[in-house]
């Protein structure tokens, strides 16, 4: 069915818009994906204001029922339908100068245009206008009737009074979600893809965002890419940050960078109080403080900076807050995902699942940093802004829950990534870290003390085992001792510790040898002829020898026990557990 559109008024007067039968739709709005485009600053006009989409020879309205639209002066609602001739469309309200004549034909000319006999399809909207004018005069009719019909048509009322409030929500849910989009949409420029530059190549190492004057926001574990590239290329490369913004798409020399200080100090920290969980798997934290700045060339000719939320609002982030993000996601994307010198940033859009503090324990506002959140995790996105409704900053996007498959890191089905809350960055753009340190270190020794050391894990299994063996193990014995490995031996290599232990026959006996800091070391217990009788050369952090009733105590007279690493001074501490 043959169609025209002539601009009337507005930005499209005098333009004539054709259309054959095979053109299923024709969108209106300010998206580019419309047939008939308006300009981006024409608030009064949505994305995606309308469409006439063609179902069974009849052209039908489609829009949300919030946008206004008027045919032939009178309001048009959902799913009304145009016969064939002439009418007046009105993008907006009555008043709009945003007006065209629509002209539908017939397919074949050759016939005459069959009569509109029926009547236009109301909408859900027109029905309850209709019922609620149905019901008023129904009431007024039956107020003479009695009691129980005024009940009656009062429930009636009440529930139709129900259905319209839910109408209006849905309406009103539909009108943030679009605000939402238009106002993410509206920051892309802001965000710039983060590049290693070897002459005219590019390759793609994650996402900043323009968060000050010549600074930008991504993240720690990007800056240390950056960095490691650059220190190993001798200087035949240099890091840039790419504008989105085209034909141009300048490109920024990155020419400071500066990591969240407690990122190191935390990654330390855990490392030097080595724990376990329950189950005696290592405990494996996600990056903590994975924020950083970089300060880049030509600050005049960056974007606008993006806005970080409120401390207030970062408070009241929870499970279920719907988040969006801008960046370049581009790991095993078909073509790189994108342009790299002009790249264009994709926007998702998803829903906080949790908010708590990197031990993944819900804690103190001030304290619930990590943001888990259902937004898809790729390689690249790393460093992208998290928005909230308002289009504030309120995360920064770092990691993701990821297998490794084949060399390749897929998503897992958990559909759970991580991110950085926003007020961790605020801490380096107000230089207040050294205020929150002390606080800080305590509550993380604090957290780690609350789970178990590899000790304290080999010791409980050890008593379960003895006990179910029928061994009282109320009265094991334990001796402690702090060493360090100081003595070399040159034929292995190692730096180790020797001394005796004093073995009792009949007494079985457990040996741990722990770092104080996570270090592999390793074990061997000789027997008087200098032969290795218990040895544990495992790659863990902690070593362990064990002596039960099998064990030939007269070889095992005057015996030595050797601790050794590849390591030089590492402190250990070897504790000695004996029981009958």
């Amino acid at each position: 069915m043959p169609i025209e559109i002539i601009g009337i008024s507005g930005h499209h007067e005098g333009k004539r818009f054709s259309f054959d039968e095979h053109k299923q739709s024709i969108g209106f709005g300010r998206s580019s994906v419309n047939d008939i485009v308006f300009p981006a600053d024409d608030t009064s006009i949505s994305r995606q204001h309308l469409s006439l989409q063609l179902e069974n020879d009849r052209y039908q309205v489609a829009m949300q029922a919030d946008n206004p639209v008027f045919i032939n002066d009178e309001e048009a609602y959902p799913d009304d339908e145009l016969p064939l001739g002439k009418h007046r469309l009105t993008v907006g309200l009555k008043d709009s100068p945003e007006q065209f004549e629509i002209v539908i034909t017939s397919q074949d000319e050759g016939l005459a245009v069959t009569e509109p006999s029926y009547k236009i399809k109301q909408s859900t909207a027109k029905q309850h206008k209709s019922l609620r004018k149905t019901v008023a005069v129904a009431i007024a009719v039956l107020a003479v009737v009695g009691f129980v019909g005024y009940q009656l048509l009062h429930e009636t009322s009440n529930l139709l009074d129900k259905q319209l409030q839910l109408l209006a929500a849905q309406s009103e849910k539909a009108n943030v979600r679009a605000q939402f989009e238009d106002t993410v949409l509206s920051q892309r420029d802001s965000v710039y893809l983060v590049a290693i530059k070897s002459g005219e190549r590019l390759i793609g190492q994650g996402t900043a965002w323009v968060v000050g004057d010549g600074v930008l926001a991504t993240n720690a574990h990007v800056v240390e890419g950056l960095q490691e590239a650059l220190e190993d290329s001798g200087g035949d490369i240099e890091a840039v940050v790419i504008s989105p913004q085209g034909p141009d798409n300048l490109q920024h020399k990155i020419i400071g960078m500066e990591i969240h200080p407690h990122w190191d100090m935390f990654s330390e920290h855990q490392t030097n109080v080595y724990r376990l969980m329950d189950d005696g798997s290592n405990l494996d934290l996600t990056p903590a403080y994975d924020v950083a700045l970089l300060s880049v060339d030509q600050a005049d000719a960056l974007a606008a900076p993006l806005k970080i939320a409120s401390n207030a609002d970062l408070y009241d982030l929870d499970s279920g807050a719907a988040v969006a993000f801008v960046g370049y996601p581009m790991e095993d994307a078909i073509g790189g995902g994108f342009n790299y010198s002009s790249p264009t940033p994709q926007v998702q859009f998803g829903a906080v699942t949790s908010v708590t503090d990197y031990f993944m324990v819900r804690e103190s506002d001030q304290r619930n940093h990590l943001i888990q959140h259902s937004l898809p995790a790729h390689g690249g996105a790393s460093g992208s802004p998290i928005f909230n409704v308002n289009g504030e900053v309120v995360a920064l996007f770092n990691a993701g829950n990821v297998v490794f498959v084949e060399g390749h890191r897929v998503a897992t089905g958990i559909g759970v990534n991580f991110a950085q809350r926003a007020d961790i960055l605020n801490e380096m753009l107000n230089d207040s870290v050294a205020q929150v340190e002390p606080q800080r270190l305590e509550f993380w020794g604090q957290r780690l003390s609350e789970y178990k050391t590899p000790a304290e894990i080999i010791v409980s299994d050890w008593r379960r085992m003895l006990a179910s063996n029928g061994v009282d193990t109320s009265n094991i014995q334990e001796n402690k001792k702090s060493l360090v490995l100081s003595e070399y031996l040159e034929e292995y290599e190692v730096y180790y510790w020797e001394g005796q232990i004093n073995v009792e026959p009949g007494k079985q006996k457990l040996v741990i040898a722990e770092p104080v800091n996570v270090a592999d070391i390793d074990l061997v217990w000789f027997d008087q002829y200098e032969d290795a009788v218990v040895g544990d050369n495992g790659s863990e952090p902690f070593a362990i020898g064990y002596l039960d009733e099998d064990t030939d105590w007269q070889a095992l007279q005057n015996n030595n026990l050797m601790v050794y690493s590849a390591e030089q001074g590492v402190s250990f501490n070897l504790y000695v557990y004996t029981v009958e």
